[in-house]
């Protein structure tokens, strides 16, 4: 796949709008987790958060900022803009993975797609409504 950066990349203009099209249509075609394909119509999706006890989740404020692919956690690109997660264990508490299920249609689209094109290695889905999230469980990473 083409990612495209136009700085680093081109500074032809058609070129970069052909590259970003070529992303788009990559991203509605390969299967769901791993890209937007197929998007089923509860998708699962995933999401990290430090707490120092479980009983800390906050269900009411789950975060609008989610994953499709559990197996992204494994690409060392993954946490490249999520740092402050590292170490997955220090005295602010230990790193759980959330395992959610919501509505295709409590997915912003839009905006999915534009996290997708510009930082892919994040695997990211947009939440509308982050109360609309059914948890189907919470695990620490180790």
């Amino acid at each position: 796949m083409n990612k495209f950066i136009l700085s680093d990349d081109t500074d032809n203009i058609e070129e970069a709008i052909e590259c970003a099209i070529e992303d788009f249509k990559h991203f509605l075609s390969t299967p769901y987790p791993i890209e937007l394909g197929d998007i089923p119509s509860n998708p699962v999706i995933y999401r990290l958060v430090r707490l120092k006890d479980i009983n800390d989740l906050r269900k009411d404020n789950l975060g609008h900022s989610w994953f499709s692919n559990p197996k992204q956690i494994e690409n060392p690109e993954f946490f490249d803009m999520l740092e402050y997660l590292r170490p997955l264990k220090n005295e602010d508490g230990v790193v759980y993975m959330i395992k959610g299920q919501t509505s295709i249609k409590n997915i912003d689209m839009k905006r999915t797609l534009w996290e997708r094109s510009t930082q892919w290695w994040e695997n990211e889905i947009v939440i509308i409504d982050d109360s609309k999230i059914k948890i189907l469980s919470i695990n620490p990473l180790s």
